[in-house]
């Protein structure tokens, strides 16, 4: 679903020693920004004291990656004033600094191979461990994991396509299959506990499927996949309607084992006619559990967004924009930087959002669900971001999966990682703040 650009390859550093510097007094400018003549000595802003060790994590490294990363970790106090920093280059990146109570810390990522991107988390607390956004995790590797099953027949079939899907992550897709005995390898993450398999047959009348149980990923040999018989697949229909200031709907479905929520297996756009759309019936493997996604956008600013489990594709969904969607928003950046400032609102009252992810440049700043307004911290003129396009964007999350900002605050990215959400979006990225 969601388009991660440079935050979704960014790989680890750490280790190294802990500097200060002025925020508000020696050469500031009018503006609160931080001379590079002050980047060295002790912040002085009144809300810098009683500052709490926070550690940070910056973002992993894809296994046999020769990229260097620096990584700077800037503490701030509540309202964004520079309090101090340390820096760290390397293999592994946990750095250690305080932050005063409510304070902000951002991380600064710079890159031998890609252009620098930063993350700020608000609403810090004393002992919090916070992570980089990244789609490649800490500490993830992969474990080859043999699949043997039989490709039952099926009269009249033209082609067997073998879909096979790892929990957390991993996807084999092999076309032609025969009908008969098959011993295939597939790459999963070490924390994945099972398998599942489905075979899709075209046939004169359409499409079949022979669905495969759930199965427990074998501690050694061949982990056995027992597959179903041949079935018709199911048939979901999909109405959104309300939609009148919106003129496109997008309908997704991810079926496997935990999906994941980047991408969908089966896609479709449709125009919207009057504020309406009904999506035709999309041949979907059952019983077959999976999420699907429903998205209404604008044509370049706004998004809205329903991300579901199932466990069995569902016959038919209507969908209200008004009753199911989170309300619209529209958002503006009010100042650019040094110190961005962005506003956004809703067309209606909107309630229990967990997190909200605000973005100008290759600036990110995680905040709480109630917040309508965010004024960027204050930087170093060194790791102030160079890219000055006026590009921005809001997401506000809500999920029943989460308990507020403070759930979620250690990990932002699990935020769009839970299978049950909704999102509303405004600015350039249609519901994709990364």
């Amino acid at each position: 679903m969601l388009k991660f650009g440079w935050l979704a390859l960014l790989v680890a550093c750490g280790g190294g020693g802990s500097r200060a510097a002025d925020a508000r007094g020696g050469n500031g400018d009018a503006s609160g920004a931080i001379d590079a003549a002050d980047s060295d000595t002790s912040g002085d802003a009144a809300g810098c004291g009683d500052g709490a060790a926070v550690t940070a994590t910056g973002p992993a490294l894809a296994p046999g990656s020769t990229e260097q990363l620096t990584i700077t970790a800037v503490s701030h106090d509540a309202s964004g004033a520079y309090c101090g920093r340390t820096t760290a280059t390397g293999p592994s990146a946990h750095l250690t600094i305080d932050v005063p109570p409510g304070g902000m810390l951002t991380l600064v990522a710079a890159s031998d191979m890609r252009e620098q991107h930063t993350f700020t988390w608000t609403r810090v607390q004393p002992g919090d461990d916070l992570i980089f956004p990244s789609l490649i995790r800490h500490g993830v590797q992969d474990q080859l994991v043999h699949v043997q099953l039989t490709v039952p027949a099926l009269a009249g079939a033209s082609n067997n396509q073998l879909f096979i899907v790892c929990e957390h992550y991993g996807v084999a897709n092999l076309g032609s299959v025969p009908v008969g005995p098959l011993s295939t390898d597939i790459y999963c993450e070490t924390s994945a506990q099972s398998v599942i398999a489905w075979i899709e047959a075209t046939t004169s009348q359409g499409v079949e499927y022979a669905v495969g149980d759930v199965t427990p990923i074998a501690s050694s040999g061949a982990t056995a996949i027992s597959i179903g018989a041949w079935a018709a697949p199911a048939t979901p229909t999909t109405t959104i309607t309300g939609a009148t200031d919106f003129q496109r709907a997008d309908l997704g479905f991810s079926p496997g084992l935990p999906p994941d929520p980047f991408g969908s297996e089966y896609l479709q756009m449709n125009p919207l006619d009057a504020g309406a759309t009904t999506f035709e019936p999309q041949p979907l493997p059952a019983p077959l559990p999976g999420d699907v996604e429903y998205r209404v956008t604008t044509t370049d600013t706004r998004a809205l967004v329903i991300h579901r489990p199932y466990t069995a594709p569902p016959p038919s969904v209507d969908l209200s924009v008004d009753a199911d969607f989170l309300p619209a928003i529209s958002a503006s950046l009010d100042a650019g930087l040094p110190r961005p400032r962005m506003s956004w609102n809703a067309a209606r009252p909107v309630a229990g959002i967990d997190i909200a992810f605000v973005r100008t440049a290759s600036w990110i700043v995680a905040t709480d669900g109630t917040s309508d307004s965010v004024l960027f911290p204050e930087l170093p003129p060194d790791l102030v971001p160079t890219d000055t396009h006026p590009l921005y964007d809001v997401d506000l999350i809500e999920s029943p999966e989460l308990n507020g900002y403070d759930d979620v605050r250690a990990d932002p990215l699990r935020a769009y990682f839970t299978h049950e959400h909704r999102i509303t979006s405004a600015g350039w990225l249609n519901g994709g703040t990364f």
